[in-house]
């Protein structure tokens, strides 16, 4: 098999500390609730969304005229969202991905194929992960910068990792170092108690 550079499939976090280590598997009592399908992120007035000009920050990448106190305002929704959305997986049927691209099929695909998201499961089919298919975090006209994106995207896969039951199965080709799962969901699985093993598959051995 060949092995080419990561793909941008790739989930990456490049904070790891500031991933919040908090949270339960079922939507939050004290977190207030908000449908992530009607596309709402409580951020930035929509006037203020209208333009696609970019400019860099130290926070990184935000919408010209997006104010850095409605852009922390319209992070800390998307935090409490990550809190309160349903990302259960069935027993036995999380399933992850991270790595390579192994003859042109990224490990999402690999995942994907193994996954009928109904016995089995990647996030992106979970009740509250399905949003994140669209990937309004990181469009143009995102409320949120990337950076701030990422965390969003960390704190969901965390969420997943502990919500997961039973044995959860990986496609792993050599992860980056700063990847999701070596950062956050392999550290996330292994501290749950009622994961009862971790099935890692590497497509190139």
């Amino acid at each position: 098999m060949t092995n080419v550079p990561r793909s941008e499939h790739e989930r990456q976090f490049h904070h790891p500390a500031e991933a919040s280590s908090a949270g339960t598997c079922g939507p939050s009592p004290s977190a207030s609730r908000r449908s992530l399908d009607n596309g709402q992120t409580g951020g930035a007035d929509p006037a203020e969304d209208e333009s696609e000009t970019s400019v860099n920050t130290p926070a990184g990448r935000i919408s010209e005229g997006v104010s850095t106190q409605s852009q922390d305002a319209a992070f800390q929704v998307e935090m409490r969202n990550a809190e309160d959305v349903d990302l259960h997986s069935p027993y036995n049927g999380a399933t992850f991905y991270s790595g390579m691209v192994v003859d042109g099929k990224t490990m999402l695909e690999y995942a994907v194929d193994s996954a009928d998201g109904v016995i089995r499961v990647i996030l992106e089919q979970t009740p509250g992960g399905r949003d994140l298919v669209s990937g309004r975090l990181f469009a143009r006209d995102s409320p949120i910068s990337q950076t701030q994106a990422m965390q969003v995207l960390a704190r969901y896969c965390e969420r997943f990792a502990e919500c997961a039951r039973g044995e959860v199965t990986a496609f792993v080709c050599d992860p980056s170092r700063n990847s999701v799962w070596l950062t956050v969901e392999l550290p996330a699985l292994q501290r749950n108690p009622w994961v009862t093993a971790i099935r890692i598959i590497d497509p190139t051995a």
